[in-house]
């Protein structure tokens, strides 16, 4: 990341910004270090190379505590483990023996069978994200990408860090605009062009001089960000019904947060708590939980998750997993998933893309013949 050193943290990804804050802790030579979920979102090659330079660093005389959701980090990098449940103790030992144990508990996601997918829902024709760096050059965040993406397909986006894949779902998502290329969204039979929304306001435009807002809705798109944010004044419950400005009676609106929250995989129980509680008293884990349910909550045609299990557990993603597929099932709704996560990329996607360097080098069709 040396090319990196003059960026703003703005430009780096979500992935960079995490190993930048986790060097600037090692350059203090600390005598302890802790270290919560310090490589959830980064891909495995990057991953290990984090691994080795905490390891070296513990070698060293340094004294590491993590805390992971993966097993197979606390396993790696660990030498004891303590297993916590509801704050409580499960099992205390060798990493070796109460990771075992753990992960006796998680249970397989089984993949769909026959799944049928729709029209094209999503056309991408080499689009293009370029901007310039003054040590850099011109740098090609996404160079020149043409992808096709179904209707009531999960598609799914993986790659390492920096490979272009936010950069991407940013532009889908209307948050930035392209600079060169084509991206529409099909609306019946018409397709909308929305690659340069973010630049033109084009929607702003349109509903001053069209009436009803059927095709803005059916191109909507909502996007879990990798850096979330749940309004910190608010309950639970209001940041999945008010702030969302959504048009349900309260009780309704309760009705169905709860559903959503239920689906992804808390209990009746926790539920009722949860809901009560403001951001601060969550973890990290429920809170991105929470901010899944926030955009299962708005239905879009279309969901783009940004590391969507970054921060859960295995038996956790289980639950998303069927969340997701249930939405899918019973809304048709078409969800691009970024993920550094190939276990949960490979056991719920359709197909899956893969980007290098703002390229997509392969697509790959997981679907069961």
């Amino acid at each position: 990341m040396i090319h990196r050193v003059t960026f703003p943290a703005m430009d780096l990804s979500g992935g960079e910004k995490q190993r930048v804050v986790l060097a600037r802790q090692l350059a203090l030579d600390p005598f302890v270090l802790l270290a919560d979920e310090p490589t959830g979102t980064l891909d495995i090659k990057t991953g290990k190379v984090v691994h080795k330079a905490l390891i070296e660093s513990s070698k060293a005389g340094m004294t590491l505590i993590t805390t992971s959701h993966w097993p197979s980090i606390i396993e790696e990098l660990t030498e004891k483990a303590l297993w916590l449940d509801h704050g409580e103790v499960v099992a205390y030992g060798d990493s070796k023996t109460v990771v075992e144990e753990f992960e006796k508990q998680v249970e397989e996601t089984e993949r769909e069978e026959h799944v049928k997918l729709g029209e094209p829902k999503i056309e991408i024709e080499h689009c293009k994200k370029y901007y310039y760096s003054v040590w850099r050059g011109m740098v090609k965040a996404v160079d020149d990408v043409s992808l096709t993406i179904y209707e009531n397909e999960i598609f799914g986006l993986i790659g390492m860090s920096g490979a272009g894949k936010t950069t991407l779902s940013r532009i889908i998502c209307q948050v930035d605009p392209l600079t060169d290329g084509s991206i529409k969204i099909r609306v019946g039979d018409r397709w909308i062009e929305i690659g340069r929304v973010a630049e033109t306001g084009v929607w702003l435009s349109w509903a001053t001089k069209t009436e009803g807002t059927g095709e803005q809705t059916a191109t909507r798109v909502a996007m879990l960000h990798q850096e979330f944010s749940l309004y910190p004044e608010k309950t639970i419950l209001e940041n999945l019904t008010s702030c969302l400005g959504l048009p349900l009676p309260m009780e309704l609106g309760s009705m169905k947060a709860k559903f959503m929250l239920q689906g992804v995989g808390f209990s009746e129980e926790e539920v009722e708590e949860i809901l009560k509680k403001t951001h601060a008293e969550l973890s990290v884990g429920e809170r991105q939980r929470i901010a899944l349910a926030q955009i299962l909550m708005k239905e879009p045609a279309i969901a783009i998750l940004d590391e969507p299990t970054g921060t859960m557990d295995p038996i956790t993603k289980k639950f998303v997993a069927d969340s997701i597929r249930a939405v899918r099932e019973n809304l048709g709704m078409t969800f691009l998933i970024v993920s550094h996560d190939l276990d949960f990329a490979y056991d719920i996607c359709d197909r899956i893309a893969h980007m290098q360097d703002g390229k997509v080098t392969k697509v790959e069709d997981l679907r069961v013949v």
